[in-house]
C-alpha cells in the first residue's frame, strides 16, 4: 500500500513540474492600476455569531456597504464607507474608515484535473492576497436596540484583477462590535473594486 501511495505521489509532483513549462496562460497578467487615485469597493458580506448568541444583534448579520477612498499606491488603500447592517434582532447603520494593504504576490490556480496544481509567480497572474482592516460606529435605524455600538473588523482576502479598472475581492474575517454587551463573527465578504481611469 506504501508504494502505492508513493508512486501516485511521485505521479503528481512531476506532473506539476510538467505543467509549469506547458502552460500558456488564457488572459494577460493583470493587476488593478497601481497610479495613486480614486478607488470604489462595494461588498456584501454575512456573518455568523461566536460564542454567546441567544441575545438580539449577535446570532447573524448581513451588510451591504459602499466603499469610496485613494489608491496611495500599488499597496495602500485608505477609504471611508457606509452600509446598512441587517441583524436578529433589527438594523443598523455602519460608518467607518477602511484600510486595504495588498501583498506583493500573485499566483493562480490551474485546474487541478488537467494535471495542474499551485504556481506561485511573479509574473502572468491574476489573483492577489490582501489584508485589511476597518473600523468605525453602527447607529440604530429600527430594532429592539437604541443603543450606538463601535467596531472593529480584520482578515485576509483575495483580489481578482479582471481588467486594470475592475477587481472582484474575496475575503474572511473577525467583526467585533461593542455596546453593553460585546458580540463577535466570523465575516465572509464579497465585493467589486472600480478605479476610473485617466
Amino acid at each position: 500500500m506504501k508504494k502505492i501511495l508513493i508512486f501516485f505521489l511521485v505521479i503528481m509532483v512531476m506532473n506539476c513540474i510538467a505543467a509549469q513549462k506547458l502552460v500558456r496562460p488564457a488572459k494577460p497578467y493583470q493587476v488593478l492600476d497601481s497610479r495613486p487615485g480614486y478607488v470604489t469597493i462595494n461588498e456584501i458580506s454575512s456573518g455568523m455569531g461566536l460564542s454567546v448568541i441567544s441575545v438580539p444583534y449577535s446570532k447573524m448579520v448581513f451588510d451591504a456597504v459602499t466603499i469610496h477612498g485613494y489608491q496611495i499606491n500599488k499597496n495602500f488603500i485608505t477609504a471611508l464607507g457606509t452600509g446598512f447592517s441587517v441583524y436578529n434582532g433589527g438594523g443598523l447603520l455602519p460608518l467607518f474608515a477602511d484600510i486595504r494593504y495588498r501583498l506583493n504576490i500573485h499566483f493562480r490556480i490551474k485546474n487541478i484535473f488537467q494535471g495542474s496544481c499551485l504556481q506561485i509567480k511573479p509574473a502572468r497572474t491574476t489573483i492577489t492576497p490582501y489584508l485589511y482592516t476597518y473600523g468605525g460606529a453602527l447607529f440604530p435605524v429600527y430594532g429592539i436596540d437604541t443603543e450606538t455600538k463601535l467596531f472593529i473588523s480584520s482578515g485576509v482576502g483575495f483580489n481578482y484583477a479582471v481588467s486594470k479598472k475592475v477587481t472582484a475581492n474575496l475575503g474572511a474575517g473577525l467583526f467585533s462590535q461593542f455596546g453593553t454587551l460585546r458580540d463577535s463573527f466570523i465575516k465572509i465578504k464579497f465585493g467589486i473594486g472600480f478605479k476610473p481611469g485617466r
